[in-house]
Parts: structure tokens; C-alpha cells; sequence
């Protein structure tokens, strides 16, 4: 894991505009059930360069580079977040929150592309940083499907006809007899006559004609970001005008009302304005805001000046707090050191043959009693007897102090070694 973390760290440091990024990775265990499964996460901190602002693809590209680095980690997983804490990841697990800052993003986009393009169009008249706009877009983005279907009832044509014709004729007896209650009375003699008959005839003519009427159907969906309202203000920088009586040869004056009715024909065609619409386009004139240069400049060079003379009192603290404790630490620590030292060879070795016998009955001297045997042997005796070549030795002793001393000290460490000798022969 710490492998996969000091990758990415590596690939995500090459991306322009990150000076160092930090990644921390939160891989679980795998589980024997899958329902219990849980996803990987990861955590991305990017130390931004000063005046980088990533826009929305950037952020996305090392959401899908983490994400597909690390085997089963969704997208909305990985967090991004800036040095300052401010998140630049739009990560939401609910569709609808996904789909409204993906709007608004949309929206942004829009107006900061309009806002540059007048910027543009006017900086070339005015000058380069002279030209400010604002521009509000207020957009539809609900989603509208339509469905229309046309007829031509003029242009009609006949499909289809039928037509069916009936004719009926008959007759039939109309009623007869005499009406009241004497012929509705049982047993009464029924009187019969001849009955009057009546003919009947029916016609019955049908026709059924199909037409075929021409028919249009459209399926239009409309986009899902319709504009609505446009909403634009722009504001020009004051112009300079010379004049002798002014302060430098010149004074600012503002842009005459005909000059800014200019600026409005250009920003209306430049951005698509709708009169129907849009409300009106508003343009002023107004001074900006100047730093003075100069002023801006010396505070600089002073400033620089300042964090010099800092490092240069800082490196000359750090030589005093050495030169001191060079004086009032080491300084008297070696001079005690050669305080109790020997100072020189003349304090160790006799001068004379009184010297050396004086030296010799003292116990103090007790390591140059052992050291004159040992010259003894190693010197010619007959010479040994001879005053005059002991004070010569003297006197080459007291011109080398310090050789004299080395061949002393030698002559001192050889003298365990022959008494072990001695004593292995014995």
C-alpha cells in the first residue's frame, strides 16, 4: 500500500501546477460475503503552485487516474482537497445533487466564456486591464420532450367507398271492428266487415367513403440548457486626456456617452443579446482603482533589503555564539590542559651529574632510575666515564628538547619488554 501511495504521489507531482501532493489509500479487507464487502477509498492533498486553480476536467483526470490505479475503486470515491482544506472534488452518491452541480458548473463555465470575450473585444480599444464585465445567465435545464402531429384536412384523398341501397314493399290491414265496451264483453256476437288494407314501401340507401388525410408527426426534444435571461454589465476604465495644467500632463475623463453606446452595440453582438429577452445592456464609466508602481516597487526593494540584513545578523549571531564559546569554553579548557602537562623536555632530563643524582634519591623520579641502566648498556662505557661527553649529551639534549623527549619516552616503553625477557630466560 505505501508502494501504491509513493506511485501516485510521483505521477500526480508531474501534473502542471502541483508542487507536491499526498495520497492516502484505505483498502479493506476482503470479506468472504459479499454483502459485506466494502469499496476502497482514497484521499488525494494537492500543494498547489501560487496562482493555479485546477478547473473541473484536471480534477477530474486524477479522480479517474487514482481510481483505475486501484483495482475496485469507484470514482465518487476519491477525495481531492487543497492545501488550504477547500474540496475540489464534487463527489455525492444521490444523483440529483450530482446533476445540480454539474449544472451550475455548466453555468460558470458559460459566463466566464462570455465575460472574456468582452473583455477581449474591448481590450483591444481601452487597453489591457481597463475592462471589467459581469455577466449573469439564468438557464432551463429541465429536460422537454415533445411530441406534435399534423393533418392536412385540404389535401385529402378517398381510400375507401361503400354503399348499400334497401328496398322494401308491402301492405297490411289496418284495424277494424266497432270500438266501445259491447264488443269486449265475453259471449258478445263479434261483428266482422271488410277490413281496410294498406301498402307500405321503404328505401334505404347506405354509403360509407374512407379518406386518407395526410398526417405530420414530429418528436422534438428540446435541450436540456435553454437560456433564459441574460444579464450584462460592463465597466470601462476613465480615459487619459493631456493637458499642461494637470499633474504629470495628463488627467483621466470619462468615456463620452456616444463611445459607451459603441461598447453596447459591440458587447450585444459579441454575446448574442436578446432585446425580447435580455434586459438592457448596462456599460459605465468609472475610474479604477491604480497602484502606484513606483511606491509598490520600493516597498519591494526595501523589503528585500530587510530579509538581507536579516540572514546577515542571523550569520553573524551564529559567529559571535561561537567565537564566545571559543574564548570562554574551549580556550580556558586547553589551557588547563598544558597548565598540567610538561612543559618542556629541560623539566623532565637532568642538566648535570648533581642534577641526575639529586633526581635519582628522589621517589618522584623513580621512572628515571630505571632509564639508567638502560643508557648505560647502550653506551660505549668508556665514554660513559668521560665527563666532558656527558655534557655534551646535555647540551644536544637542551638544543632538540623535543627529540630527546620521543627517544626518552621509546626508551621507557622498551624497558618492560627486556625485563619480561629477562625474566622468560631465567
Amino acid at each position: 500500500q505505501r508502494a501504491k501511495e509513493g506511485e501516485l504521489v510521483r505521477t500526480i507531482n508531474h501534473i502542471k501546477g502541483v508542487e507536491r501532493s499526498r495520497v492516502h489509500l484505505a483498502i479493506p479487507q476482503k470479506s468472504a460475503f459479499l454483502d459485506e464487502e466494502k469499496k476502497p477509498t482514497a484521499s488525494v492533498i494537492l500543494d498547489l503552485a501560487p496562482g493555479f486553480n485546477p478547473n473541473e476536467d484536471q480534477v477530474r483526470g486524477i479522480q479517474r487516474m487514482v481510481s483505475a490505479s486501484i483495482q475496485g475503486m469507484e470514482l465518487n470515491n476519491v477525495t481531492i482537497i487543497s492545501n488550504s482544506g477547500k474540496p475540489l472534488s464534487q463527489n455525492s452518491d444521490d444523483p440529483a445533487a450530482a446533476f445540480a452541480a454539474a449544472n451550475m458548473d455548466y453555468q460558470r463555465k458559460f459566463e466566464r466564456k462570455l465575460e472574456d470575450k468582452v473583455k477581449s473585444i474591448l481590450g483591444t480599444v481601452m487597453g489591457e486591464g481597463k475592462v471589467t464585465a459581469q455577466i449573469n445567465a439564468d438557464f432551463d435545464f429541465s429536460r422537454v420532450a415533445e411530441s406534435q402531429t399534423t393533418y392536412d384536412g385540404e389535401n385529402t384523398a378517398i381510400r375507401s367507398s361503400e354503399r348499400d341501397i334497401d328496398k322494401m314493399e308491402g301492405v297490411r290491414p289496418l284495424p277494424s271492428g266497432q270500438p266501445g265496451v259491447r264488443t269486449n264483453i265475453p259471449g258478445a256476437e263479434n261483428q266482422t266487415g271488410q277490413s281496410p288494407i294498406a301498402s307500405n314501401s321503404t328505401n334505404r340507401n347506405r354509403e360509407t367513403i374512407n379518406y386518407d388525410v395526410p398526417r405530420t408527426q414530429r418528436n422534438v426534444e428540446k435541450p436540456m440548457a435553454q437560456l433564459k435571461r441574460l444579464s450584462i454589465s460592463v465597466m470601462v476604465d476613465t480615459a487619459a486626456v493631456a493637458d499642461a495644467n494637470a499633474p504629470g500632463g495628463s488627467r483621466q475623463e470619462a468615456v463620452s456617452e456616444a463611445r459607451l453606446a459603441e461598447f453596447r452595440s459591440l458587447v450585444a453582438n459579441s454575446v448574442g443579446w436578446d432585446k425580447d429577452r435580455d434586459p438592457p445592456i448596462e456599460v459605465r464609466s468609472i475610474s479604477f482603482f491604480k497602484e502606484d508602481l513606483e511606491a509598490a516597487t520600493l516597498a519591494a526593494q526595501a523589503a528585500e533589503r530587510n530579509k538581507l540584513f536579516q540572514n546577515i545578523a542571523q550569520w553573524a549571531a551564529i559567529g559571535l555564539i561561537f567565537t564566545l564559546f571559543f574564548l570562554f569554553v574551549v580556550r580556558p579548557f586547553i589551557k588547563w590542559v598544558t597548565e598540567n602537562t610538561v612543559d618542556s623536555v629541560e623539566d623532565f632530563l637532568p642538566q648535570t651529574l648533581e642534577e641526575l643524582e639529586k633526581v635519582q634519591s628522589k621517589q618522584v623520579a623513580q621512572s628515571l632510575e630505571d632509564i639508567l641502566p638502560e643508557i648505560e648498556e647502550k653506551v660505549d662505557p668508556e665514554k660513559v666515564q668521560s665527563e666532558m661527553l656527558k655534557e655534551k649529551v646535555v647540551s644536544l639534549v637542551n638544543d632538540n628538547p623535543h627529540k630527546a623527549s620521543q627517544i626518552l619516552h621509546e626508551w621507557i616503553a622498551e624497558k618492560p619488554k627486556d625485563s619480561a625477557k629477562d625474566s622468560k630466560t631465567a
